[in-house]
């Protein structure tokens, strides 16, 4: 997997124009048509490390709904061979991600709920990884601290492009988060200016403990995760939400999916008006992607109204 530059596009948002505040956004959704913007970037470390270690297949973990297991899913179609561990209680769950991953040939391993609870624990996955010694075992989510190269490849390509393109400084930056893997990165790699700020989509705990666990003491400011954008937590709605997907469709081009971009979208907005970002500054926003996330939602939902989008 190669570094891919994508474009940086300037967004029509009514708000932002009458306080001064300027918005770009990032568009990694356009990296590939159908794997997600930041899972491809987080997969780029661990594919690399798997090559070094002379292993050719992919062991890892994922949710029914999950963008993971659905990017994943694409490297079968490089011939790598991909085992998924899944929630046995998800097993009947069918959403349009999970029929493509299994299109494009992940074997999926329906294991109890009791046994996915320990993917996180170290005795458990020595032991996994003893069962299975010719492969790479990833964790859920796709994010390994130490090998965040595609994120880093990212955020220099946006230092360059915002060069290039004359669009001068950048007070705040925000992106979508679930694990935290993705904004690791963007600290690991910062910029010299601006303040790093990550919108949680996930209600629970804060996810600044894990990140700053992986993080050296000169990494420790200039950078927050928002708990209070989620909604009510991991794929809850508001009309709100309904309404900043479509607008944005209509008005930018963009295909926001309801998990974790229009919520940071939607974020944006509030922030502004609130004054939390000040009038007059610039901001950039990271697209991670997620398209299946919207496909599986209008599916789930029954969002009808939003099928247009996909077209």
């Amino acid at each position: 997997m190669t570094a891919i530059l994508t474009p940086i596009q300037a967004l029509k948002m009514p708000l932002g124009e009458k306080s001064g505040v300027r918005v770009w956004i990032k568009r990694d959704d356009l990296i590939h048509p159908q794997l997600s913007g930041n899972k491809w970037r987080k997969l780029q470390g661990p594919l690399n490390m798997m090559k070094k270690l002379g292993k050719k297949s992919i062991l890892t973990f994922g949710g029914a709904f999950s963008n993971h297991l659905h990017a994943v899913s694409f490297l079968c179609l490089q011939g790598i061979q991909v085992i998924v561990y899944v929630p046995l209680d998800q097993k009947r769950i069918v959403v349009p991600s999970l029929e493509e991953s299994k299109a494009n040939g992940i074997v999926i391993r329906y294991i109890p709920r009791r046994e996915y609870r320990k993917r996180f624990k170290k005795e458990w996955i020595d032991k996994l990884q003893s069962a299975y010694p010719e492969h790479y075992i990833i964790p859920e989510g796709g994010t390994i601290s130490d090998q965040l190269v595609g994120v880093h490849h990212m955020m220099d390509a946006c230092k360059l492009q915002i060069e290039r393109e004359g669009i001068g400084r950048i007070d705040y930056w925000l992106v979508p988060v679930g694990t935290g893997g993705t904004l690791l990165g963007m600290i690991q790699r910062r910029p010299p200016v601006g303040k790093l700020i990550g919108i949680s989509a996930v209600k629970g705990p804060n996810q600044s403990t894990w990140i700053q666990r992986h993080l050296a003491e000169k990494f420790s400011s200039n950078w927050v995760v928002l708990q209070n954008h989620h909604l009510g937590g991991m794929g809850k709605y508001t009309s709100e939400l309904i309404q900043t997907i479509k607008y944005h469709h209509h008005k930018n081009g963009l295909l926001l999916d309801p998990i974790y971009n229009a919520k940071t979208m939607l974020a944006l907005v509030n922030l502004i008006h609130s004054g939390y970002i000040q009038g007059g500054s610039r901001v950039m926003v990271i697209h991670t992607g997620g398209q299946a996330g919207l496909k599986n939602f209008i599916v789930k939902e029954g969002r009808h109204d939003l099928e247009s989008m996909l077209q």
